[in-house]
C-alpha cells in the first residue's frame, strides 16, 4: 500500500470487509454547529422560492441561447432539474437520497452513520464496522408514506422529504416539516 492515498486504503479495506460500492468524499461543513435561527431564515419558503426563480431564469436564459454544454453540466448542479424531470414524465420519488439505505458515512474510527454529513454525531450512528448489523430500520420508510410531514405536501413525490441533514440541522428532526416563516 506504499504510494497509495489515504481515499485508496480506505476503499481497499472496505472492500475487503464486505462493502461491495464504495465513495470516499470530503465531509461538508455541519449545520448542527451554526446559527439555527439563521438557518431557518435562510430555508424559509420566501428565501427558498426566490432561490428557485433565479436558478429556472438560468435555465430559461441558457437554453435560449442554446448554450447546451453549459445547460447539461448544470444537470448535476440544479435542485430543479430532477423535480423538473420527475413532473414532466410523472415519475414518482420515495427517498431523497440514499442516506441509511444503501449509503452511509463511516468515521475513521469505524462508526457507520446515517450518512457522511452525520458524522460524528451520536444520534445517528447506526453501528459499527467491526460488529454485525446496523440500527437503520426507521430509515427504510419512504418519507412519502411514513411521514406526517410529507403526506399532505403537493410536492411529497418530487422532493421525498429532502435531505435529512439539512432537516436536522433547521427543523431539529431528519423528518420535520420545514418550518415556513414570513419574510
Amino acid at each position: 500500500m506504499v504510494g497509495d492515498t489515504a481515499s485508496q486504503v480506505v476503499k481497499e479495506v472496505l472492500q475487503k470487509i464486505g462493502f461491495t460500492q464504495v465513495s470516499v468524499v470530503s465531509a461538508s461543513r455541519s449545520l448542527f454547529n451554526e446559527d439555527t435561527d439563521k438557518i431557518r431564515k435562510a430555508r424559509g419558503i420566501p428565501g427558498l422560492l426566490k432561490e428557485l426563480e433565479q436558478e429556472a431564469e438560468t435555465w430559461i436564459r441558457l437554453t435560449q441561447k442554446r448554450e447546451h454544454k453549459t445547460l447539461k453540466s448544470l444537470m448535476t448542479k440544479s435542485g430543479l432539474y430532477y423535480p423538473i424531470i420527475s413532473l414532466m414524465h410523472n415519475s414518482k420519488k420515495y427517498y431523497s437520497c440514499g442516506a441509511g439505505l444503501g449509503l452511509v458515512g463511516i468515521s475513521a474510527s469505524g462508526d457507520v452513520y446515517l450518512c457522511h454529513r452525520f458524522v460524528g454525531r451520536e444520534e445517528y450512528k447506526l453501528g459499527s464496522i467491526f460488529t454485525k448489523g446496523l440500527n437503520r430500520e426507521e430509515y427504510q420508510k419512504s418519507p412519502t408514506s411514513g411521514s406526517t410531514a410529507c403526506s399532505t405536501c403537493f410536492a411529497k413525490y418530487y422532493f421525498a422529504g429532502g435531505c435529512k441533514h439539512d432537516n436536522a440541522g433547521s427543523c431539529g428532526s431528519i423528518t420535520a416539516r420545514l418550518r415556513i416563516s414570513a419574510g
